[in-house]
């Protein structure tokens, strides 16, 4: 169990804290309206929604949240230690199952996701958007 950290930033206050399931729909907006673009975003509200289960589970995986005192989450962070392993705790919550069907029903996400990845390889690191 993580300690919350508390940091103060002028007049606003927030909790740094593990994600928990109970954040998963509110982080899946901030995730979709900050990078839209996101092959994980163009997939859908509930794939996100299946990664950020996936990640919470996984112990090669820290997710953490910013938290204002009223509960208000104002972004996530996360990081992988082995992403292999995380890949395939994500698939267990069900992600592989459903990836068929999602991309089925938003074939323009892959071309997407591909036009997005292949831009990154061949712009400088610094002008990457995160995905």
């Amino acid at each position: 169990s993580s300690e919350s950290r508390k940091a103060a930033t002028g007049k606003a206050t927030f909790t740094i804290r593990p994600l928990q399931d109970s954040d998963v729909a509110e982080v899946v907006e901030i995730h979709t309206r900050a990078i839209p673009y996101s092959i994980n975003s163009l997939l859908g509200r509930s794939h996100l929604a299946d990664v950020y289960r996936g990640l919470i589970r996984s112990d090669d995986a820290v997710s953490l949240v910013a938290e204002t005192s009223s509960g208000r989450i104002l972004g996530v962070v996360t990081g992988v230690s082995d992403l292999g392993r995380v890949l395939r705790t994500v698939m267990r919550v069900g992600v592989l199952l459903k990836l068929p069907v999602r991309l089925a029903s938003n074939p323009l996400a892959v071309f997407e996701g591909l036009r997005v990845v292949f831009r990154q390889t061949t712009r400088h690191p610094r002008d990457v958007p995160a995905i």
